[in-house]
């Protein structure tokens, strides 16, 4: 890419991110499939949610501050619509470049599902690497 050559291909949003940050001049091009998303999550373990410190991380990580702190490292998108609004003004314009306070690409994303059949999949993986 320092030749300024054309690529073409799959990327996270924190890969755009960083593009735009470094100031390359590349677009993100939907495709008429949708996008594909994931969420992670934190597990409270069954019996634990009586200890103050669960729900005080998890208030935290789902705030709006610590979900900008997130954005701004991961060029990822979350959860918390209060979140741009603590954005600065390049990353919050980034964030909307990508499309992420449009409820048009949001009900666009098609959310990867947990395997159904882990052991088969575990299974066929296995045959795969072992050739």
């Amino acid at each position: 890419m320092n030749q300024r050559e054309v690529v073409a291909g799959n990327s996270w949003e924190s890969t755009l991110a960083a593009l735009w940050k470094s100031g390359r001049d590349v677009m993100d091009v939907p495709v008429k499939e949708g996008r594909s998303g994931w969420a992670d999550s934190w597990m409270i373990i069954k019996g634990d949610g009586n200890r103050p410190c669960i729900y005080k991380w998890l208030n935290y990580v789902s705030s709006p501050k610590a979900q900008a702190i997130a954005h701004r490292i991961t060029g990822f998108g979350y959860s918390n619509t209060k979140m741009p609004a603590e954005l600065d003004a390049i990353s919050r314009a980034q964030y909307e470049r990508l499309g992420m306070t449009r409820p048009d690409v949001l009900k666009q994303i098609d959310w990867w599902q947990s395997v159904r059949r882990r052991g088969k999949y575990l299974e066929i993986w296995n045959q795969v690497k072992a050739e």
